[in-house]
């Protein structure tokens, strides 16, 4: 059993997956199931039969280096977002098939086979497609901002920020704070904004490593953080990844900018004037500043593009009136050397 504060069930593993999709009746004759990486949030088993699918568990202990603890019935908040996000975009949420709360796990479709996570489709090497992605992408998040705002309903099924600050406003913002990285005085407006604004139903984890990519086809997934609240938020999120990239990856970072520009332009077609620009570049560069400081730093990350991430990121968020491009000023200054 887990030392966590919260219950966890026995970790899922491929024998108790298959066992769980057996029991609810769906056929997994002759399956294989095999455990999917990338996260650190839930245990992820894929399993292929009649039927592809995924199971999936949220964790009461994630698996970081640093203690990192979040309620794991933040799974039955995902089966609740990804059914409405559904409901709203049909060809871009996977459909959830079961779930099991007392084992907080989700049996959801699997994505078709040869599709890949745009995070290893971007690191690989960014390009024209991409840009459509992006744009696309903006789309459908604007499109789920619209049809959810201020929504009175779907804010009393969805105000739940517990998740959201067991995994974004403590182990991000509060996290820069305690490592004296940030000063509270800049962090807190925008952890009160985060903590206080209700907009609509935010997914709360738009990273590309959630974003499902085919040809053609796009899935975003894994909205366990889901809550209502601050719409800047995703914007803000998805551009900051956009962004720490773009160090990484100094020869693509004019096309990783313009995949930014493209998702922000998709995003202002669904939902219009909704989110500033000065608020999306104060927001990502607190998210960018936590993927070198916080407790789930980017991995891909050298020492040198960790610290040229820093800086940019403390920049914007000293500027009085930050602009778009600043995240992109240091990648653009080392093209130039």
């Amino acid at each position: 059993m887990s030392t966590s504060v919260f219950g966890q069930p026995s970790r899922l593993d491929p024998e108790s997956a298959r066992g769980i999709v057996s029991a609810l009746g769906i056929d997994v004759d002759a399956a294989r199931a095999r455990l999917l990486t990338g996260g650190v949030s839930s245990v992820v088993v894929a399993i292929d039969g009649a039927r592809a699918v995924v199971v999936k568990q949220a964790l009461a202990h994630l698996d970081v280096a640093t203690v990192w603890e979040a309620d794991p019935s933040r799974s039955q908040t995902e089966v609740a977002a990804l059914h409405l996000f559904h409901s709203i975009t049909p060809n871009h949420v996977p459909d959830v098939l079961a779930s099991v709360p007392d084992r907080h796990v989700i049996v959801m479709e699997r994505a078709p086979r040869g599709w890949r996570d745009w995070r290893a489709v971007l690191l690989a090497r960014p390009g024209p497609a991409d840009v459509d992605r992006g744009r696309a992408l903006g789309r459908i998040v604007g499109s789920w901002h619209a049809a959810t705002w201020k929504d009175d309903r779907l804010r009393s099924a969805f105000d739940r920020e517990t998740a959201f600050d067991q995994l974004r406003l403590d182990p991000f913002h509060r996290e820069l704070i305690r490592r004296g990285v940030v000063s509270a005085d800049v962090l807190a407006p925008l952890i009160d904004q985060l903590a206080h604004t209700r907009e609509c139903v935010v997914h709360g984890d738009l990273s590309p490593k959630n974003v499902l990519v085919g040809d053609p086809g796009m899935w975003v997934i894994d909205a366990e953080v889901a809550h209502f609240g601050a719409a800047v938020f995703d914007v803000a999120f998805l551009v900051a990844h956009l962004a720490v990239k773009s160090f990484h990856l100094p020869d693509s970072s004019h096309v990783l900018r313009a995949v930014a520009h493209a998702f922000r332009e998709g995003y202002e077609e669904a939902n219009p004037q909704r989110v500033t620009a000065g608020d999306i570049v104060r927001h990502a560069a607190a998210i960018m500043a936590a993927r070198v400081h916080g407790k789930s730093p980017a991995a891909y990350l050298g020492a040198s593009e960790a610290a040229l991430v820093a800086s940019t990121a403390r920049e914007a968020l000293g500027a009085p009136d930050p602009e778009f491009e600043m995240l992109w000023n240091a990648t653009d200054r080392r093209d130039r050397r």
